[in-house]
């Protein structure tokens, strides 16, 4: 009857998730979509038996994005030797991605200026549209890309914005396509926001904040 209880089921759900992330890093994808797989298969009636559940749904959004990630990376060969289908890869994490993003439309259906949903929305956006672009859908990725950039500098200019946010921002503005649509330096200027609001501690952060820098030809700052 424990095992069974919701904040249990959550528990091990994350385990499951965590495992497959570690997994991931290391380039066993396989083995980390196995995880992620069983992980969702938790989450997944607990959300069916209440939609509105924002929490529940969230967990499954992040689930999804990490099964996006292991198709992602596989494709782009980070860490694996793994047989190549760049096709096959692109159309999975197409297919979660597209999951993950109704998921936070739901979301922002039900508290429409939910900061976190819309900006992890923007970038979601920003990730569906270079796989479109991989399986040839070009009109669709320039479709999704735009308003993908659309809503992430719409946070940017949000008051409330914290770190996390102009993370996903920086991100999206660093590596959306075509590169007419990127933004350099919004994007370092928001990741210097970041940096200095986690006092320069989180080296994520950090590696964003380079990435934006070597985006907007500033190599020294960037290599700094």
């Amino acid at each position: 009857e424990s095992r069974k209880a919701l904040v249990n089921q959550r528990m091990l759900a994350h385990f499951l998730e965590n495992n497959g992330v570690a997994l991931k890093e290391v380039g066993r994808y396989k083995e980390a979509l196995s995880y992620l797989e069983q992980a969702r298969a938790i989450v997944q009636p607990f959300l069916a038996a209440d939609p509105n559940d924002m929490r529940t749904t969230a967990d499954l959004t992040e689930i999804l994005e990490h099964e996006a990630e292991c198709f992602e990376e596989r494709a782009d060969r980070v860490f694996t030797s793994e047989p190549a289908d760049r096709a096959g890869d692109a159309a999975n994490a197409l297919k979660s991605l597209a999951e993950a993003r109704s998921l936070d439309e739901r979301l922002l259906r039900i508290e429409p200026d939910h900061i976190n949903s819309r900006s992890d929305l923007g970038l979601l956006l920003v990730r569906v549209s270079l796989q479109q672009g991989v399986l040839d859908r070009a009109q669709e990725a320039l479709e999704s890309a735009t308003r993908g950039v659309a809503i992430l500098k719409a946070v940017g200019r949000q008051p409330n914005a914290q770190g996390f946010h102009l993370d996903l921002l920086a991100t999206g503005l660093t590596i959306v396509l075509p590169v007419q649509l990127r933004d350099p330096q919004f994007a370092v200027n928001s990741a210097e926001r970041t940096v200095e609001m986690s006092h320069r501690r989180e080296p994520n952060f950090l590696l964003t904040l380079a990435r934006a820098y070597r985006a907007a030809g500033q190599a020294d700052k960037a290599r700094a």
